[in-house]
């Protein structure tokens, strides 16, 4: 598997665990105060912030090896 599959994949799931915790009324893993069958944003936000920075680094370090060869 290559760094860009990698970079694809990552974002991905990434992407779907941001949507899994803005869905009210199932329960959520991970959230120990509170209801847990309610959205929770601060998750949603850090899983959304983490596939930022997967695509942003990704793209750096594609590029980098596209210099190299």
């Amino acid at each position: 598997m290559n760094k860009k599959n990698l970079v694809i994949i990552l974002a991905a799931i990434f992407i779907i665990l941001t949507i899994y915790y803005l869905i009210p009324g199932i329960n959520h893993i991970l959230v120990y105060n509170g209801h847990p069958q309610t959205y929770q944003l601060k998750h949603a936000l850090l899983f959304f912030i983490l596939a930022v920075i997967d695509i942003v680094f990704g793209r750096i370090i594609i590029n980098k090896e596209k210099e190299i060869n």
